[in-house]
């Protein structure tokens, strides 16, 4: 993790402490990051609720013979009947209320009618809910049916785990690099690629919110 340590380095020798001028409920870092109240992030909780319901439906749902826009259509309908409203749908233009990608396709696949899901399909999908003026925003990645590459099932599986390392090192005073760190130790231990160059965020009051990560895809990732 030379490149993360040499980036957390640099942040933590250059950090200050920052407060905005309305007062202590939000602080901003100089990148940006805001601190929440008690009241903000229970609200973004609830958000987030709603949309770990939808994907633990999607994971039920999903199976060969149907389409992506079947799920899509899902997830919209769910979402909205629990108050919130689909994050995705019209933003910059985003004609869905998730992100359907599969196999080699790793993020950001547009829903359609055409895009028929068929067993041994690795599937990924992402969906976000904007309630009471906070998003949710997760994804996950379906293994459908019979026959799945022995290679998607690891690569799924090392991604789990990765996530989990870099959960594990979330407390007081540790950093974003320092997730991000242990996130790319697991994944690079198992001997798997991890992804540079396509900009994922935070959600939070508005879509895109700092801090920015990386998921795109090498040529190398299994199809």
């Amino acid at each position: 993790m030379n490149l993360f340590a040499d980036l957390l380095a640099s942040t933590r020798a250059s950090s200050e402490p920052a407060v905005t001028q309305t007062g202590p409920r939000i602080q901003k870092s100089r990148r940006g990051v805001e601190v929440k109240s008690t009241r903000e992030i229970e609200t973004m909780r609830q958000a987030s609720r709603i949309v770990a319901t939808v994907l633990r439906e999607i994971i039920e749902m999903a199976a060969p013979g149907l389409t992506t826009a079947d799920l899509d259509a899902h997830a919209e309908k769910r979402i909205r009947e629990m108050g919130a409203v689909p994050s995705f749908k019209g933003y910059h233009g985003f004609p869905a209320s998730i992100c359907a990608s599969i196999n080699h396709e790793v993020v950001h696949g547009i829903p359609s009618h055409k895009r028929l899901i068929r067993a041994g399909d690795l599937v990924k999908i992402d969906t976000g809910a904007y309630f009471d003026g906070y998003h949710g925003d997760s994804c996950v990645t379906i293994c459908v049916g019979e026959g799945v590459p022995e290679q998607a099932r690891t690569l799924s599986r090392v991604a789990q785990e990765s996530l989990m390392k870099g959960l594990a090192t979330v407390k007081a005073g540790s950093t974003l690099l320092d997730l991000a760190g242990a996130v790319q130790d697991h994944v690079e231990a198992h001997a798997l690629p991890w992804w540079r160059t396509t900009p994922a965020t935070a959600w939070a009051a508005t879509c895109t919110r700092s801090p920015r990560c990386s998921t795109t895809a090498p040529a190398s990732c299994p199809t």
